[in-house]
């Protein structure tokens, strides 16, 4: 023990160099350390070096993740208020701040020397140089203030090995002056915290400075070292952290004082045969929290190198936070928070959300929210879209991690739904009853299945529909839960009907983008085969719990219809004419997103087509054409803010002949394009940086709503009726790009179906 210089009573710090009670002191090696080995051809094991090796604790921490993302402490100075620094040495080239000096300003020589060779031991395990000599440190390129602060002796080439409190309030008080952002105190000792030396800890804590003390190497079960108290005390407000020490097995080592009362801000580092630098430049293997407690410093300066918009109090959060637990499950007296983890730090933490606003913790939306479902039209429109795949996420630190956005967006699976077309994909029970003289009324329990890519999705409801003529001429009906598509598709006794499974060509695919909600229709019949229809359409979210849709509300939004149709008929055909308009509300062509894809405004779609089938006696010609228009939409502040210049198209032409094997068949072959976008743009608008002073940066430009792939179906069809109640109908569907994606495998699908009425 080392009497104060002065007659003020002052407690006496021991310094802990691996040498406190239980610890053993640093023993020599070799100077000769092996070369760094070349670097290896896997980008993820650049790091992995002879050098990063040698010194086991790097792995044991996962250091290596910050160097993989460039990061290295550069930027950074750590103060080390211990036995000083040899500023001499190779190891330390470049890594010297200029402030360090000696606190004993009664001492003769050189401004910092290190005649002990503790400090520089712990200023190795923070920021020895990368230079395939030795090994190198946690923060290979920050800087070290260097601080010696052992008390005075006069013996030349001595280290008294102790450190008075009042050297050490200066010392910190120096530190934070000359700017540094992390202090780690590699010493010991128990007693009183002076008033001094609490004064000048609570000062460093209020500018934000990280504290960073050994737990000791007494083997308690709790800390009893004063500066280790005290950081981990509410007089920190949360900007210490304690260190104990483990071995390579993760075990907390024999000499180590224990969490115990200090178990929030308690954390372990490897600490035991730790390869570091002595004062003469030779490696030796320190052991003891002294050689812990720099893992945790030089882990502090790679977070604050790589996320400059986090205080002092946040990275010492986020080192315990995302520390790997040891011991009982949570935090626990022995380990606290557990074992330092540089690359769970590195990762995002919490709820990841997307900036919508103009500074970081402004308006945010969640990422697991964030989804785009696009309707099978646009196919794989977005993919090629530059500030989505480098747009930025933010974790609960407020942190930026780039992400590509575009995996947010589902692709669609084909339109065409062999299932249904076998009658499995919708069960009625229906009962159907006249309604008096005036119409008939049917009722279903049904059972929706829709099996797509993922696993089958079922839902149940029920549905109604109602149906009158008015005089001879005119029909009217209304419905829930079932389509109003039927009343524009072929009639029942018409000359030219097909059965595909691609759907009938007269049948709008922009109806069916809304159908199946509640409706009303009116066909009146004009005479000269002539006749006109009618209807309204609507889908709103109590429908699609009502009739148990396969698909969530979430997929969908409100949507309406309004369409007419002129057809003329006659025995060898018919002809036709549609026009129509869709509104919809939180989607645009089947397509919806939540949170930052959310669509906050209605988008109008105007569409017509026509349709003609012709009985030329030999041959059936069929065919159709649906156009649409899109108008141009300002969406909202989300993602994607406007839609302009959107037309979709689809087209279906083939042909049919009857009595081909016999007088009782019908074959049909068709060539058709389902509903597709031929044209269009979205303006992004993505967030993919910020600055240091916590504005969001943006990205904002157009990217093309055409897909690359086209979906061409080809279709054989043959249908057979083996009596008046029995039919067998066959078809085989081969699709080339399906969903519109380019480079999608072909898809093939053939189908069997046996009807019989009863």
């Amino acid at each position: 023990m080392i009497s104060p210089r002065t007659g003020v009573a002052t407690a006496t710090i021991l310094l802990l160099a691996g040498c406190g009670g239980g610890g053993g002191g640093p023993s020599p090696t070799t100077s000769n350390a092996p070369p760094a080995s070349a670097a290896p051809a896997d980008p993820t094991a650049a790091f992995d070096t002879a050098e990063y090796r040698l010194n086991t604790g790097l792995k044991q921490i996962n250091a290596s993740a910050a160097y993989a993302k460039g990061f290295d402490g550069t930027g950074q100075t750590v103060a080390v208020i211990d036995t000083g620094i040899n500023t001499t040495l190779a190891e330390f080239a470049g890594a010297i701040h200029p402030a360090s000096a000696d606190i004993i300003t009664e001492r003769a020589g050189p401004a910092v020397i290190d005649l002990d060779g503790h400090g520089t031991a712990v200023s190795s395990v923070i920021a020895s140089r990368k230079n395939g000599v030795q090994t190198h440190g946690v923060a290979y390129n920050a800087r070290i203030m260097a601080i010696r602060t052992d008390a005075y002796t006069s013996v030349a080439g001595q280290s008294s090995g102790e450190f008075l409190t009042e050297d050490i309030a200066r010392a910190t008080t120096y530190a934070v002056t000359n700017g540094a952002g992390i202090i780690n105190y590699s010493l010991g000792g128990e007693g009183v915290m002076p008033i001094n030396l609490a004064a000048a800890l609570s000062d460093a804590a209020s500018r934000d400075v990280i504290l960073v003390a050994s737990a000791g190497n007494n083997g308690k079960d709790t800390v009893t070292n004063l500066i280790a108290m005290w950081v981990t005390s509410a007089d920190a407000a949360g900007h210490g952290i304690a260190v104990g020490s483990v071995n390579s097995a993760n075990q907390i080592s024999s000499f180590s004082n224990k969490a115990g009362s200090s178990a929030n801000f308690f954390i372990v580092a490897p600490g035991e045969a730790i390869r570091a630098v002595d004062n003469v430049g030779d490696a030796v293997t320190g052991t003891g929290t002294s050689m812990a407690a720099p893992h945790v410093s030089g882990a502090a300066a790679l977070l604050k190198q790589a996320f400059p918009n986090l205080t002092g109090a946040q990275i010492v959060d986020l080192i315990l936070r995302t520390a790997t637990d040891l011991g009982a499950p949570g935090t626990d007296p022995v380990y606290g928070r557990g074992l330092l983890n540089v690359a769970a730090a590195m990762a995002p933490v919490g709820t990841a959300s997307i900036p919508t606003g103009t500074t970081v913790g402004g308006a945010s939306v969640p990422l697991g929210t964030s989804s785009l479902r696009l309707g099978a039209a646009f196919g794989d429109a977005l993919d090629g879209s530059g500030a989505l795949r480098n747009s930025i996420m933010l974790d609960d630190y407020q942190r930026a991690y780039t992400v590509d956005l575009t995996s947010r967006v589902a692709r669609p699976q084909p339109q065409h739904d062999l299932v249904n077309w076998l009658g499995g994909g919708r069960n009625f029970d229906t009962v159907a009853a006249p309604v008096g003289s005036i119409g008939q009324a049917s009722f279903s329990d049904r059972t929706t299945e829709r099996r797509t890519v993922e696993p089958t999705r079922q839902g149940s409801g029920r549905s109604f529909s109602f149906s009158s003529k008015l005089g001879t001429d005119t029909d009217i009906g209304v419905a829930a839960g079932r389509p109003m598509a039927a009343r524009f598709g072929v009639d029942a006794d018409s000359p030219v009907t097909l059965d595909t499974i691609s759907g009938d060509p007269a049948r709008s695919a922009f109806l069916g983008l809304a159908d199946s909600g509640r409706n009303v229709s009116i066909r009146t019949d004009l005479g000269d085969g002539v006749s006109v229809a009618a209807g309204f359409a609507s889908r709103r979210e109590e429908d699609y719990l009502k009739y148990g849709d396969s698909r969530s509300w979430s997929d969908y939004g409100d949507r309406e219809v309004v369409m007419g149709e002129v057809r003329k008929s006659w025995d060898g055909g018919r002809v036709g004419i549609q026009l129509g308009q869709l509104t919809e509300r939180g989607s645009a062509l089947d397509s919806s997103g939540g949170s930052a894809f959310a669509f906050d405004a209605p988008v109008t779609t105007r569409f017509g087509g026509v349709f003609a089938a012709l009985d030329l006696k030999l041959v059936e010609l069929f065919g159709s054409w649906q156009y649409g228009t899109t108008a141009d939409t300002q969406l909202g502040n989300g993602l994607i803010r406007r839609l302009s210049g959107v037309r979709s198209d689809a087209w279906t032409v083939g042909f049919a002949r009857n009595d081909v094997i016999s007088s009782q068949d019908r074959i049909s072959i068709s060539l058709s394009q389902p509903l597709r976008v031929s044209a269009g743009r979205a303006e992004i608008n993505a967030p993919t940086g910020t600055t240091a002073d916590g504005t969001v940066l943006r990205e904002s430009g157009t990217a093309s709503l055409t897909p690359s792939g086209r979906e061409i179906d080809v279709e054989l069809a043959y249908r057979i009726l083996l009596s008046e109640k029995d039919e067998l109908s066959t078809g085989a569907l081969v699709q080339t790009s399906p969903g519109h994606i380019e480079g999608a495998a072909p898809a093939f699908a053939t189908a069997v179906r046996y009807k019989r009425r009863f």
